[in-house]
C-alpha cells in the first residue's frame, strides 16, 4: 500500500489485521521517500524465485513472474515501480492521467510488473465522489462536472450545497 505517510496509524492496522486473516501480506511504502521499498523488492524477489524454483520441480524453465499494480488514480503507481527497478522505467508525474496505457516493466530476470493507469470503481463514482476525487486532484477534467465541483469549493456554494445535498 503507497503513500502510507497519509494513512492514519489506525486504518493501517487495520488493514493490516483484515489482509492477514486472508492470507496476504502487506508492504506499506511511500514511493517518494523510498520507505518500504526495499522490503517490498525483497518479498517480490523472493516470491518470484520461489515460484519459478516450484516451476523448475515440475520441468518448466523459469520465466518471469507477471504482477499488475493497481489503485485509484495519482496514488504513486508508477512511481513505486520506478522505485522497485531503480531508475525512471514508467513515466510518472504529480497529475492524475499521465499513464495512459498498459507497460510492463521487467524489475529482474524473475519479475515483471504491469504498470497501469489509474482506476474508480464504478459503484463508488457519484458527482459528490469525482468532486471530492477532483479537489484532491486525482481524477482528470473529464471526469466529473467543473462548475459542481467550483459550486461546492466556494464559501457560499459550499455552504448552499450542503443544506441542498439531497439535490444531487
Amino acid at each position: 500500500m503507497n503513500r502510507s505517510d497519509m494513512a492514519p496509524e489506525k486504518a493501517k492496522v487495520m488493514w493490516k489485521r483484515h489482509l492477514a486473516d486472508n492470507g496476504l501480506n502487506v508492504f506499506f511504502t511511500n514511493a517518494q521517500k523510498g520507505e518500504g521499498v526495499p522490503q517490498l523488492r525483497r518479498a517480490a524477489l523472493q516470491a518470484g524465485a520461489a515460484m519459478n524454483e516450484k516451476r523448475k520441480k515440475r520441468g518448466l524453465l523459469p520465466r518471469p513472474v507477471r504482477c499488475m499494480v493497481l489503485g485509484y488514480p495519482n496514488v504513486g503507481k508508477s512511481a513505486l515501480i520506478n522505485r522497485l527497478v531503480n531508475k525512471r522505467a514508467a513515466k510518472s508525474e504529480n497529475r492524475p492521467g499521465v499513464t495512459r496505457g498498459l507497460q510492463w516493466v521487467r524489475i529482474s530476470k524473475d519479475i515483471e510488473l504491469l504498470d497501469t493507469p489509474g482506476i474508480i470503481p464504478m459503484k463508488l463514482v457519484s458527482q459528490l465522489t469525482a468532486s471530492r476525487l477532483a479537489v484532491c486532484d486525482d481524477i482528470g477534467e473529464a471526469s466529473y462536472d467543473n462548475q459542481l465541483v467550483a459550486v461546492r469549493q466556494h464559501p457560499v456554494g459550499s455552504a448552499w450545497f450542503s443544506t441542498s445535498s439531497i439535490l444531487v
